[in-house]
């Protein structure tokens, strides 16, 4: 039997292509995103940010209490568009942490919002009297 070089070529170059086209798909994905995405997402963060602030600072309970879910909606729409690791990076912000006082803020000012129309709603002393 003789050895024959052109049949061991074959696996060899199929191996490198492979892993050349493994290693390309794994670079892809760590530059997955443009700059542009990145900027989204940092926008995101500091819009919520802001509307948490806005909502420390109202005075109407209603008002508030929306600002808070404003806040909350922009977080969690910067969330579903990157990821945590990706976001604190761009927006230098600790995701987990905000992400913590601004729900916190949210069930506050909601609790708030419930207080007060649980008084405004509460009932009053009846006009009709028994005979």
């Amino acid at each position: 039997m003789q050895y024959d070089p052109s049949s061991s070529v074959v696996p060899v170059v199929l191996a490198t292509l492979a892993f050349s086209l493994c290693l390309r798909l794994a670079n892809s994905r760590q530059n997955a995103y443009s700059p542009d995405h990145l900027k989204r997402g940092a926008i995101l963060v500091r819009q919520a940010i802001q509307w948490n602030q806005l909502s420390e600072q109202d005075e109407d309970v209603m008002v508030a209490s929306q600002h808070a879910d404003y806040a909350v909606a922009y977080l969690n729409a910067a969330r579903a568009t990157l990821s945590d690791s990706v976001l604190e990076q761009v927006a230098k912000v600790n995701i987990y942490a905000l992400n913590e006082v601004v729900e916190a803020a949210q069930r506050k000012k909601s609790a708030a919002l419930g207080a007060d129309c649980a008084v405004a709603n509460a009932p009053s002393a009846p006009t009709w009297t028994r005979v």
